[in-house]
């Protein structure tokens, strides 16, 4: 019977896999040898940053849905609610209540990191 260590293993190994193959994509001139040490690497400090916790990864859809949600907020400063609401066709509504949300998330980011310095 498989254990949750093995299934953690075979994670680690497939993330360690596929950074070597995206380094290797994006940096073209990166041997094959040192893209599989990166990939270990950060495979290695996955593991430490995130051991003996149960981890939720979310499909692609809600990754890119974050991401948007970060550039709806960053965009509103420099330009106008109507203006961001056009530019990614939701309500001007919509924009505010993103950047609330985004805003608060990162606000509580620093809090955190304030609160563990200490």
């Amino acid at each position: 019977m498989r254990t949750s260590g093995d299934l953690g293993a075979d994670f680690l190994n497939w993330l360690a896999a596929k950074a070597a193959e995206v380094v290797q994509e994006v940096s073209p001139g990166i041997d094959e040898q040192t893209a599989a040490m990166i990939g270990e690497e950060i495979a290695l400090r996955t593991s430490k940053d995130c051991a003996k916790q149960n981890i939720y990864i979310a499909e692609g859809r809600i990754f890119n849905a974050h991401k948007t949600h970060q550039l709806i907020a960053a965009e509103l400063g420099p330009l106008s609610a109507p203006e961001v609401a056009a530019k990614y066709g939701i309500s001007p509504q919509h924009v505010y209540r993103v950047a609330k949300r985004v805003n608060a998330a990162e606000r509580a980011r620093r809090q955190s990191t304030l609160l563990l310095e200490n």
